[in-house]
């Protein structure tokens, strides 16, 4: 059974598929922020 509080949370963030996902979540959070940012400036 997992741990709860922050414990439980560092043992899932200390797992590498943990660690893969989250690098994609903040690439793809990037990409959509350079994106919204890039069309708030070309817009009239």
């Amino acid at each position: 059974m997992p741990k709860g509080g922050i414990s439980g949370l560092w043992d899932i963030l200390k797992q590498p598929e943990s660690q893969q996902t989250i690098q994609f979540l903040m690439r793809v959070g990037q990409h959509f922020h350079n994106h919204r940012l890039a069309t708030r400036y070309t817009e009239p």
